[in-house]
């Protein structure tokens, strides 16, 4: 028998119980804690908060919106959406924790 130690993304609640399977077949889980459900492995990049929150740090290095796109394999419109919700005074308080990562990712 396999153990696997689950997290919550935004938390460090080990509370957490299965709760069903996505229409693309991915496990989804459920923290008892928040009741607050999530899916481990996204298929678009865009709906995790640490991929979303290395936009404004590139920005700020010099590289365009499209090389962002590119290289992140993010659309233009989830990097046009992250970068006016980025606190720009303070740089370095959006590379661990970001605003724009907690938007709702309805894809899977």
């Amino acid at each position: 028998m396999c153990y696997e130690a689950i997290t919550r993304p935004d938390r460090s609640s080990l509370n957490i119980v299965r709760n069903g399977k996505t229409a693309r077949r991915k496990q989804r889980d459920l923290c008892k804690g928040g009741l607050r459900q999530f899916i481990r492995d996204y298929t678009y990049l865009g709906c995790v908060g640490a991929v979303r929150a290395l936009v404004v740090p590139l920005t700020i290095n010099g590289s365009g919106v499209r090389d962002i796109s590119r290289v992140l394999l993010l659309s233009l419109n989830t990097v046009f959406e992250t970068l006016p919700r980025a606190n720009f005074r303070n740089p370095d308080a959006n590379i661990g924790t970001s605003s724009a990562g907690q938007r709702s990712c309805r894809r899977s």
